[in-house]
């Protein structure tokens, strides 16, 4: 029998045709792409692909894949090219274009993770999969899945067991859809404020800014904002709010950074005030349920947030991105970044732009009227022991540069006083805990002196 040969690649790719379930009963023949971020290696057998840690056949790799039916996948037989190795170099973080997309998925994404994987491979490579339907294709490992809270709030425990399943397999890549219920003509109506005031001359934009507020409150202008790691600063300007504490609060006087004065330019669009509360707190709403599924997924009490998020300084952005050739050469509208809180809900915004990094590959996102796009931060990957790594995203200009962009976002954070250490339930054997002790407070400076918001900046003029 001829040896196995090594083939050195970052993605392993492998395609083969199957049996899915089909309409009214019935099946249709659908092709199956594998995915695998693993040195792999090709093996005479027909039916089997091998890995550094074993080989498997392909009908037991493929037999978990998780179908909204719930129902199994049927191999047939391989295409007659059966396996398509394609080399990708792996870059290291800050380097290329695309800083921190290949590098960051190299280690510990599937660390201390057997809520789904199957019991022939849980000493193996993981394998998730999910059925795009469109196009009558299968997705192995890392895809981007749609989970739906509202029927996991309504479902009995088999229904709740397959959303957590779908969650923690879509959050390996740091990011998951899922189903909201906010009102519709709220966020319309948001976007019509947020464009007036962003269209306002600069100088009556400045009036909200306060650069004592190191970027948490009130405006920010362009060229301000620099992910860490790059030169340059994002072209993009900002609004930013929260739910204001009363001045008195012990959080208030102990945590300054984390609860400044808010500021809304109330002056120069009537009613926003109370419209950006509204959307502030029904995005904050939707983020506290959220995290009671990942709260369970990872092995707590569905509460395990609740304290943590009470009265936090969870912070809404509304962002405009101005067409990219008025930009000075060389910037960007967001650079490739993580975000430092637990997660980060994005509704729809009033133009494509978003791209998330998905096993070593930027791949554009387009959150719709009737789902939002969650990622994790820094923060939740701590608490998980590497087990929800955070998302890393950029926002990217369409050729020609001549359009422009707004969206909203809302971080949630956890009380500052909350100290971030891995759970024991994510720290069990072969997952020892990779990460110290630190308060969210410290977490959150950190990271805002290593994106140069901690020293007054004024807005810099378009």
């Amino acid at each position: 029998m001829a040896q196995p040969v090594s083939v050195p690649v970052f993605l392993a790719k492998a395609s083969f045709r199957a049996l899915v379930p089909g309409g009214r009963g019935g099946q249709r023949r659908v092709a199956l792409r594998l995915h695998r971020s693993q040195p792999a290696f090709r093996t005479p057998q027909r039916g089997h692909l091998r890995f550094q840690s074993g080989a498997f056949p392909l009908a037991a790799l493929l037999q978990p894949l998780a179908l909204s039916a719930g129902t199994g996948v049927r191999l047939l037989a391989p295409l007659r090219r059966p396996t398509r190795f394609r080399a990708g170099a792996v870059r290291s973080r800050g380097s290329g274009s695309s800083p921190g997309c290949a590098a960051r998925k190299q280690g510990g994404e599937d660390e201390g993770d057997s809520h789904d994987q199957p019991a022939t491979n849980r000493a193996g490579p993981t394998w998730s999969a999910s059925l795009d339907g469109s196009r009558g294709e299968a997705t192995m490992d890392a895809p981007i899945l749609e989970v739906d809270l509202l029927a996991y709030e309504r479902g009995g425990d088999s229904v709740r067991q397959t959303i957590l399943r779908e969650l923690f397999q879509s959050l390996r890549t740091g990011f998951v859809y899922s189903s909201h219920d906010l009102p519709g003509d709220l966020l319309d109506t948001a976007y019509g404020m947020l464009a007036e005031f962003f269209h306002a001359p600069l100088e009556v934009k400045q009036r909200w800014h306060r650069p004592e507020a190191h970027g948490q409150t009130g405006y920010t202008g362009v060229l301000v904002e620099t992910a860490a790691g790059e030169e340059k600063a994002d072209w993009k300007e900002m609004l930013n709010w929260s739910t204001p504490l009363p001045p008195d609060h012990p959080l208030r006087r102990r945590y300054p950074l984390a609860y400044p004065e808010g500021v809304l330019p109330e002056q120069v669009v009537p009613g926003i005030t109370a419209v950006l509360r509204r959307f502030h707190d029904a995005m904050a709403d939707f983020q506290r349920r959220f995290l009671r599924l990942i709260a369970v997924g990872l092995g707590a009490d569905e509460a395990l947030f609740e304290e943590m998020v009470r009265e936090a300084p969870t912070l809404t952005r509304a962002l405009r991105y101005p067409p990219l050739a008025s930009s000075p050469p060389g910037h960007c509208w967001a650079a490739p970044h993580a975000d430092i809180n637990l997660i980060t809900v994005l509704p729809r915004a009033t133009g494509p732009g978003l791209e998330v990094c998905v096993e070593g590959e930027w791949q554009a996102v387009l959150p719709t009227a009737d789902r939002l796009i969650i990622n994790t931060g820094l923060m939740l990957e701590r608490l998980s022991n590497g087990r929800l790594p955070s998302g890393w995203h950029r926002v990217s200009a369409p050729a020609g540069g001549q359009e422009e962009r707004i969206s909203v976002v809302q971080f949630c954070h956890p009380r500052p006083s909350t100290i971030l250490c891995p759970l024991p339930s994510c720290c069990q054997p072969p997952t020892p805990q990779r990460f110290a002790a630190i308060s969210a407070a410290d977490a959150l400076e950190d990271v805002l002196y290593r994106i140069q918001l901690l020293q007054p900046t004024p807005a810099a003029p378009l």
